[in-house]
């Protein structure tokens, strides 16, 4: 019925589009045809030559088109690419003509750019010739599957606003190492686009511009790829190099896909380290002002005994030369108790990287104590114990120093007005899975026990509750800004370890630290020779103080060497140049005028690579050891000189 009335429904839509495609005038049969077309779920079209002649209701509501965008159109438009729309029509038009009948598998797309998969039949009206005739199309979509597709195309738009408006940087590298994708905050992150980094050998050297970083960097992604996927296992935190040249702490999460897939998520903590950073040296400071009047009253006593002595030494000489030798001993214990002072204030005044490394408690408790009966009061008693040689941690032995002065400086503080006993101790404690309900923050085995208590006037049960909070404190404005137990607190959590505190009022307090155990090599153990070892070599020795030049040489000369000293660098330099194999080791300052150590020591090492060069230094930020160690520098060595570590010091770099 429908072949039969084509010509008439063609006449009608070329007079006017929008004419229905029944005519008032035909038969109630034809409205009743018309109406069972319309009312059909299954949407139903009428093309010619592939141009879009009709679609029913179905047929317009399946695809997001009304009539007037149908009509006349290309059937191109209903196929998500050419390549689709020309095999459906080769198919289909190959089974009209061979068997007057067709149905094939179709993709079409939505005006709104979804796909539906479909299932297309269609019957000619001129088996003849199909390519030239009309052919009627019934389309079924797959219901079940396109309600699947449609909520996985929600939930995908979904999660690309979610990856593309995150504040993460997110990126997805293929097995093959190369770099899929990269959301804008990546981008905005560090700069690169995907173009940039392409595969991971570029992100490696771009992102990690020096070889021995770059080479851990990748050390550690191999071995985490080898790892489980549990990501709370699997989280580092890299300095990154940006497109910009600028550096940045970046935290990184990596996840592998259950395709092989790896996605990498980057938190930028730049920030966050800046100002940690600056609340422990803020924090520093402050528990160095606090102890400034004990450091002052220990160096004006340090210092009379050393004037004292060197004064009755030469009214002695030479009539009582035992005497004399008396007062030279304590001339020197008050110039090594006035060395480790420095020392201790120095170390726990610097600024450093935080290196985690095997390091002993007991030797760190023993500096702090040391330190602090130099510069406490004798009303306050101070009492040591290391029950437990087996003090060995993975940690940063000066954030270790650090924890340990703010949790006296406290003690101090509740301690200063009626006096009392500090007690700093130190055992080991085996949290078994029992142990583990009462310590949440710790894993099952051996840990270190670190506890400092005082007999100060102690805390109500409300101020526990704050004292960790950052800036909380009962002292007045003078005397703490409330940073140091917040500080202590992240100190010990960003070594794995727990804190507990108990204290009553007029009881005193007691803060017990635990740590991880560490069972392996102690990187911070030292051999200390009983006899000065001495040799033959000829030594540069360029110091610009005279007098510490003088006493270089006789120290030198009396271990044996020959010496040529210098009191300007830039002369130094002349003399090493004309003669450079005349020279077994040259021993250097840094602070300098004209040419500093540093830069004596690059010049020398460009003349000579071989030769060791020591530099030594009472206090600079210009250097540290990673440093040294980059310009080629042998050792760096803290002055005053001392005999012994200068014997044994020449000896290990020159028979290296």
């Amino acid at each position: 019925m429908v072949g039969s009335n084509i010509e008439q429904i063609e006449r009608s839509v070329a007079e006017d589009p929008e004419t229905p495609m029944i005519s008032d005038s035909c038969p109630p049969e034809k409205e009743l045809l018309e109406a069972i077309l319309q009312v059909s779920p299954v949407g139903i079209g009428i093309v010619r030559k592939r141009i879009l002649l009709w679609g029913n209701t179905a047929m317009q509501r399946m695809l997001g088109y009304d009539y007037k965008e149908l009509h006349g159109k290309s059937a191109a438009v209903l196929y998500p690419s050419k390549e689709e729309f020309d095999r459906v029509g080769r198919e289909l038009y190959g089974m009209l003509e061979r068997d007057g009948f067709g149905e094939v598998s179709a993709r079409c797309v939505r005006k709104d750019g979804f796909i539906l998969n479909c299932r297309v039949h269609a019957r000619p009206t001129n088996s003849r010739d199909p390519q030239d005739g009309y052919v009627v199309a019934a389309v079924v979509a797959d219901t079940g599957r396109l309600e699947t597709e449609a909520a996985l195309y929600i939930e995908k738009e979904k999660f690309r606003i979610l990856v593309e408006e995150s504040s993460l940087g997110i990126a997805i590298i293929d097995r093959q190492g190369r770099y899929t994708y990269i959301n804008p905050e990546f981008t905005h992150m560090f700069g690169y686009t995907l173009a940039d980094i392409p595969t991971g050998k570029e992100w490696f050297e771009k992102a990690y511009p020096d070889p021995e970083y770059r080479r851990k960097a990748i050390s550690t992604w191999i071995d985490d790829l080898k790892r489980a996927t549990n990501i709370r296992d699997r989280y580092r935190t890299f300095q990154v190099t940006c497109k910009s040249g600028k550096e940045k702490t970046v935290h990184f999460r990596p996840v592998t896909m259950s395709t092989g897939k790896h996605l990498v998520i980057y938190l930028d903590l730049t920030e966050q380290e800046n100002m940690k950073s600056r609340l422990f040296e803020a924090q520093k400071m402050e528990a160095m002002a606090a102890l400034s009047g004990g450091v002052a009253h220990d160096f004006n006593n340090i210092l009379g005994a050393i004037l004292g002595y060197t004064e009755l030494a030469q009214l002695k000489l030479p009539q009582e030369p035992g005497v004399v030798e008396y007062c030279l001993e304590n001339i020197l214990k008050a110039g090594h108790r006035a060395k480790e002072l420095v020392k201790q204030i120095l170390y726990f005044s610097r600024r450093s990287e935080q290196v985690t490394k095997p390091v002993r408690i007991g030797p760190i408790m023993k500096e702090v104590s040391e330190l602090l009966r130099a510069v406490l009061s004798t009303t306050i008693g101070i009492r040591l114990q290391l029950a437990t040689p087996d003090d060995l941690v993975l940690a940063d032995p000066d954030k270790i120093h650090q924890m340990l002065m703010n949790l006296c400086t406290n003690a101090y503080h509740a301690m200063a007005e009626s006096g009392g006993v500090l007690d700093l101790s130190l055992n080991m404690k085996q949290i078994d899975s029992r142990a583990v309900a009462d310590f949440p923050e710790l894993h099952p085995g051996e840990h270190i026990v670190l506890t400092v208590k005082d007999t100060g006037h102690g805390m109500s049960p409300e101020l526990l509750n704050r004292i960790f909070e950052p800036y909380f404190t009962t002292k007045c404005k003078d005397l703490g800004t409330g940073l140091g137990l917040s500080v202590v607190q992240t100190i010990v959590q960003s070594h794995g370890g727990a804190i507990r505190v108990k204290s009553e009022p007029g009881e005193g307090s007691q803060f017990s630290i635990f740590l991880p155990a560490f069972h392996g090599k102690d990187s911070s153990a030292v051999l200390h020779p009983d006899q000065l070892p001495g040799g033959h070599e000829r030594i540069l020795f360029v110091d610009d103080e005279e007098m510490l030049a003088d006493l270089g040489k006789r120290v030198l000369e009396h271990l044996g060497y020959s010496v040529c000293v210098q009191t300007s660098s830039m002369e130094a330099l002349e003399i090493f140049r004309a003669d450079p194999l005349a020279f077994s080791l040259v021993i250097t300052d840094l602070a300098m005028p004209d040419l500093p150590g540093d830069q004596l020591a690059r010049k020398v090492l460009k003349i000579r690579p071989d030769i060791p060069v020591i530099l030594c230094t009472g206090y600079s930020e210009r250097i540290s050891e990673e440093k040294a160690e980059m310009i080629g520098i042998r050792d760096v060595i803290m002055k005053p000189l001392v005999i012994h570590k200068i014997a044994k010091t020449l000896r290990r770099h020159l028979e290296d």
